[in-house]
């Protein structure tokens, strides 16, 4: 009998990334492989420098992978026409660090989730102005929201937009590169929750240096170190019992998770 078990929402395979650096090539990502299974959650954690910012960066289609392949829902991007490509790639989106960096100061909230909608397809101004306001409620904001500019919202507010945006493509991916990390705890929390009102659909990589935030919200954790995954496992494995030395280090640093001495 062929396997029935449903492909990843997404594959990385022996995924490299090289840069030039003072003409030194650099190893961002050396042979990364990973997945995320649908409506599943996987804690991407690791120092700076660990190489888990490219890594969602080229998940996303933000930047280019020096070799390896990404298979969306077990169909390989590479292998795609642009058309379809970048289709798929609408079920991939992204909720930086930093909102109002990757927000356009100039341009009204609305009009900002518009251009999203645009880009991949949808192209009718009201219709777009319409999904806008209704995303922008749904994540907790006033009405006049869509008519407000970026300086004009908290960073907590701010977040939720970015979240607005995020999920105007009713992706089946979203990639959070420390979506929470600037937020003080308690909009940390709130955002979380948010955040967790979608993964009955959705799966994330959440990407973090947070062990806390990480072991409240995934399902499962990939650790990072120099470019590689050096341990997975689930979060109450990753958590309980870490096996590789480098994850040791990042829970003893976090006392109120690490392992009970």
């Amino acid at each position: 009998m062929a396997d029935q078990t449903p492909a990843p929402a997404i594959e990385v395979r022996d995924l490299t990334k090289s840069f030039r650096v003072n003409g030194r090539e650099v190893h961002a990502l050396n042979g990364v492989s990973i997945s995320v299974g649908h409506a599943e959650t996987l804690g991407i954690v690791g120092e700076s420098g660990s190489g888990k910012s490219t890594l969602g960066r080229i998940v996303v289609g933000l930047e280019t992978m020096s070799s390896g392949e990404i298979l969306h829902e077990g169909t390989a991007i590479t292998a795609l026409g642009r058309t379809e490509r970048n289709a798929r790639l609408a079920k991939c989106q992204m909720i930086f660090q930093d909102p109002y960096a990757s927000l356009n100061p100039r341009m009204p909230i609305g009009r900002q989730i518009h251009e999203t909608l645009r880009a991949h397809g949808s192209r009718q101004l009201g219709q777009n102005l319409a999904t806008a306001a209704a995303l922008l409620e749904r994540v907790g904001l006033p009405p006049d929201a869509a008519g407000r500019y970026p300086h004009e919202f908290s960073g907590g507010q701010r977040q939720r937009i970015a979240i607005a945006r995020a999920i105007s493509t009713s992706p089946s991916v979203i990639v959070a590169d420390e979506a929470v990390s600037a937020l003080d705890v308690s909009i940390r929390e709130q955002i979380l929750d948010l955040m967790a009102e979608l993964k009955g659909t959705t799966s994330y990589f959440f990407i973090s240096h947070d062990m806390a935030a990480v072991a409240k919200f995934c399902d499962r954790i990939a650790v990072m170190h120099k470019g590689r995954v050096v341990e997975t496992g689930t979060t109450s494995q990753i958590i309980a019992d870490p096996q590789d030395p480098y994850t040791q280090s990042l829970l003893e640093a976090v006392p109120r998770i690490g392992r009970r001495r």
